[in-house]
């Protein structure tokens, strides 16, 4: 497990090996923490492990890019240990244990929901933005799969330094 400090207003972007899926935490230079994606059931300690290392006991914001089991399952025990102000998700109903568990999570600790559509656009502090550039609406119905195709896609700004999150996003 590698951990840097961070000194200065740095922006930093985490890629967390959760194993199959997706695990990252942007860290603004204000503090603020955004975890996107949680990974499956058997990579939470790996993400547990990394958001004990770096201190972080408050998710300012949780994005769910689709409701498969190796994006969201992990998200249950990190709500164990970690709180968060705000969630943000595709809102396709997925009618799986994973989806659930993570539905009863957000609910349990009262963490609002949001549903993520193309155009949104988040301010997490002075220059730094989040764009949503997908799913739209109406979502996509019809595909090889809807959940990957309807995923959330955001574009996240910092000065001159952009990076593209696309959960499973495939053709719709």
């Amino acid at each position: 497990l590698l951990v840097d400090t961070f000194t200065g207003p740095t922006l930093a972007v985490h890629f967390i090996d959760v194993g199959q899926g997706d695990g990252a935490l942007i860290v603004t230079p204000g503090g603020k923490h955004i975890l996107v994606d949680s990974g499956p059931g058997h990579g939470v300690g790996n993400l547990t492990r990394y958001l004990e290392a770096l201190r972080v006991n408050a998710l300012d914001l949780v994005i769910n890019s689709h409701a498969h089991a190796d994006h969201i399952t992990g998200i249950s025990t990190v709500l164990e240990r970690v709180s968060a102000k705000m969630a943000l998700d595709p809102g396709l109903v997925h009618p799986t244990k994973p989806y659930e568990d993570m539905i009863s999570a957000f609910e349990t600790r009262k963490v609002p929901m949001k549903i993520a559509r193309k155009g949104r656009v988040i301010t997490l502090e002075d220059g730094i933005v989040i764009t949503l550039l997908a799913p739209e609406d109406p979502l996509l119905k019809g595909t090889r799969s809807d959940l990957n195709a309807n995923s959330v896609v955001f574009r996240l700004d910092y000065g001159e330094i952009s990076f593209l999150f696309t959960g499973d996003a495939e053709e719709g």
